[in-house]
């Protein structure tokens, strides 16, 4: 809330927003005062941690293998938190999604940051040199997945 009053503070001034709001004013004032919490404090010390970690590994470690990793270098932490801070830091791991197209090859899927919308998948067309037919590998057939038991 403070962070949405700090935005529009200059526009309209803090009691106007707090009165359409209902919040008091000196509510926001205290917010403001108060120092960061402990957790937000310890979370700024990983981030810097994880992102170390994520960086070493060349940006192909998840959640699961981060957390294994910080926790052989002695850092206690848990896997759920490094899942969080990771969002909030936008990092991700590898994926070995597949499909396979329709000439039975197995072809992967880029995801495009630069497409309009970047989690869409987008066809992935191969041409036979010999015959110059086309094959799309937009349609899957099957999901190729590890099995729950293995670790990563």
């Amino acid at each position: 809330m403070s962070r949405y009053i700090d935005q529009f503070r200059d526009r309209f001034g803090v009691e106007p927003i707090c009165r359409t709001l209902a919040v008091a004013p000196s509510s926001y004032y205290a917010a403001r005062r108060r120092p960061p919490s402990a957790r937000a404090v310890a979370d700024a010390e990983l981030k810097l941690d994880i992102a170390r970690v994520h960086r070493d590994q060349f940006g192909v470690y998840g959640a699961r293998k981060l957390w294994r990793a910080l926790r052989r270098e002695g850092l206690d932490v848990g896997r759920d938190r490094v899942a969080r801070l990771m969002g909030t830091l936008g990092l991700v791991g590898a994926t070995r999604k597949r499909t396979r197209d329709c000439s039975g090859l197995a072809r992967t899927h880029c995801v495009s940051s630069a497409a309009p919308m970047p989690r869409r998948r987008w066809p992935d067309v191969t041409v036979n040199a010999s015959s110059g037919a086309a094959s799309c590998s937009v349609r899957q057939a099957r999901h190729q997945t590890a099995p729950s038991t293995w670790l990563f």
